[in-house]
């Protein structure tokens, strides 16, 4: 009972069937709540859900889903605010004592945050009000800084070659930057709903800065990992003069490694969006349809009508040969072609403050998406845009505000 509410397709069919493999792996690992895989572990995985959770409430009406599962979090969260990696946990020991984690764990924040997002309905942020709250205290009892190191960080990255784990993204840089994106969204989900954002504010700030003083020199990150530098964009950790030249050292890592990732979920889940931030979305189209091996491309391109575990999913990394064909952990795609292609965006919670700026790429001319009632379509002269809330449209640098309704505007770019 969780309705698709999106629709996706355009005149490439590359990003046609990766968008697909996106939905179907969502659909068929919806089982009451979400599971990490249905055919080998089928267990409700929290790393798993918060690194889909905007693909999942985008694309879905996923908000009773959600609310169910916000009741087990309440019921399986420790009094020290510890939350399990699997929830509810089916041993109520072991799943507190592995993969825990800020990113982990941060799955009782982000999966309210989005599921208000894209619904408006803030009874599932009351609900976990003070259980992410207990949350923010649990982290700030395992540092004595704000810098957090415990977990599992960018799960499922493999290297160049094919070591597991190799090249990841230090943990630390990861974990602290979870907490910073934490405490923003906790700020943010106040605001909306008549409580006090300052605490949150001034926890991100005191992040941020112990942050720097460790990991940031000169304006720059003193790791040159993809994963890193995007999540600590993602999170805010720059100074907004320092960003752009750090989005461009992103851009020439992944042009240099033939336009392909060799990142775990938290690289899938941030870089796409921070390429298109600091205008590369050109080069995230080319990342996404790159058929060479490893990749999103080069998955479709043999077969698989599903998400795989990692981008190198013909890896002989376990034993039994292949990893799981069918995980949904990198499925933000997804919602990258709905926010990014197709320029459906909402700003704050609900649908207050709708925009719609599509980004125009080489190698995509048609487009026809949906989301939530929001559709927009275009080819090479003409954009459509209807929708049931009022709404900005953006395009070359113009904003035209515009009622409820349909519309057609020229493409002008």
């Amino acid at each position: 009972d969780m309705p698709l509410t999106s629709s996706f397709s355009c005149d490439n069919d590359v990003i046609n069937k990766i968008h697909q493999a996106c939905i179907n792996s969502i659909q068929t690992n919806c089982h009451n709540l979400m599971t990490d895989c249905p055919h080998r572990e089928q267990n409700f995985w929290t790393g798993d859900a918060a690194a889909s959770a905007e693909a999942i409430t985008i694309s879905f009406n996923a908000y009773n889903m959600l609310s169910e599962w916000a009741e087990h979090f309440k019921d399986s969260q420790l009094d020290d605010g510890q939350v399990p990696c699997i929830v509810p946990p089916f041993s109520r020991a072991w799943e507190y004592l592995f993969a825990t984690g800020p990113d982990w764990d941060s799955a009782i924040i982000h999966l309210p945050y989005y599921a208000y997002k894209y619904s408006g309905k803030r009874e599932i942020v009351d609900t976990l009000w003070e259980n992410m709250n207990r949350l923010l205290k649990y982290f700030e009892s395992r540092t004595e800084s704000r810098i957090l190191d415990f977990g599992l960080g960018d799960w499922a990255c493999f290297s160049k070659d094919e070591e597991m784990h190799k090249d990841m993204c230090p943990i630390e840089i990861s974990d602290t930057c979870f907490y910073r994106i934490d405490a923003l969204m906790m700020a943010e989900m106040a605001e909306a709903t008549g409580r006090d954002a300052a605490p949150y504010l001034a926890l991100a700030d005191e992040i941020k800065a112990e942050f720097r003083n460790k990991f940031i020199i000169d304006g720059k990150l003193n790791s040159d990992i993809d994963t890193a530098i995007s999540i600590s964009l993602f999170a805010g950790m720059y100074e907004k003069s320092e960003e752009q030249a750090e989005a461009d050292r992103l851009a020439k890592n992944i042009t240099d490694n033939d336009k392909r990732l060799f990142c775990g979920i938290h690289g899938a889940r941030t870089i796409f969006d921070m390429l298109t931030k600091f205008g590369y979305t050109q080069l995230a189209v080319d990342v996404v349809t790159n058929d060479k091996y490893p990749g999103y491309a080069a998955s479709v391109k043999a077969g698989l009508d599903t998400l795989p575990e990692s981008f190198r999913f013909a890896t002989k990394y376990r034993p039994d040969g292949f990893l799981s064909l069918n995980h949904h952990f990198f499925s933000h795609i997804c919602a990258w072609f709905l926010k990014t292609l197709a320029g459906i965006k909402i700003n704050g919670f609900g649908f207050e403050d709708v925009v719609i700026e599509p980004v125009f790429v080489e190698g995509i001319n048609e487009l026809t998406a949906e989301a939530h009632g929001i559709k927009v379509s275009y080819n090479s002269k003409t954009v459509k845009v209807t929708s049931p809330y009022p709404f900005t449209f953006k395009q070359g640098g113009k904003e035209i505000p515009c009622e409820s309704g349909e519309y057609s505007f020229e493409r002008k770019i």
